[in-house]
């Protein structure tokens, strides 16, 4: 149950309905605006489906989220929480670049972006286990290559399933020895 609470929020990003943020007010803790106004305006096939504002928007709804759901930073903070301060100091800033990755390509219109919905749901379980397994770090690191990849064009939406974190996904608990015949 626990685990489904973590992935939430970000399987639940793309029903967000809240009032949209105001892009000419640019909100706090959201990487710089002129980043994703230059994310926008370098790909032209969106910049045809989806207004400047309506993408700007979507990026605050990414962060924030709505009634239902906290958005990335209640997905980060709670990834973070309950951490060593350590692996703290190294996994909350891995946490805000790969948000920045993500909400630049999810933001855009459902025609054009190479992030979708479902990748959020996932990866916000691969994150939840990870977590759990006591591997957040090689995890991050896993899905920030990822998500680089696919805003780069480099990796294939279809590359992403799954069966790509199975190493991830499974459970590194030794498993209990059989019951002798």
């Amino acid at each position: 149950m626990r685990r489904l609470i973590h992935a939430l929020p970000l399987a639940a990003l793309a029903a967000c309905t809240s009032v949209p943020i105001d892009a000419a007010a640019w909100p706090p803790g959201v990487p710089a605006r002129d980043y994703y106004e230059r994310a926008y305006e370098a790909d032209p096939s969106n910049a045809a489906v989806q207004t400047k504002d309506d993408y700007l928007s979507w990026v605050g709804k990414f962060y924030f989220g709505n009634g239902l759901v906290g958005g990335w930073h209640k997905t980060s903070a709670d990834l973070a929480k309950d951490l060593e301060p350590r692996q703290r100091v190294l996994v909350e800033p891995k946490l805000s670049y790969l948000g920045q990755l993500i909400s630049s390509e999810w933001s855009k219109h459902n025609k054009t972006r190479r992030v979708t919905s479902e990748m959020l749901q996932l990866w916000g379980s691969v994150m939840t286990k990870a977590k759990a397994e006591k591997r957040i770090e090689p995890a991050i690191d896993r899905l920030l290559e990822d998500a680089r990849g696919l805003v780069n064009g480099d990796v294939e939406k279809k590359a992403i399933r799954t069966s790509r974190y199975k190493d991830l996904l499974a459970s590194s608990a030794p498993s209990s020895p059989e019951t002798p015949k």
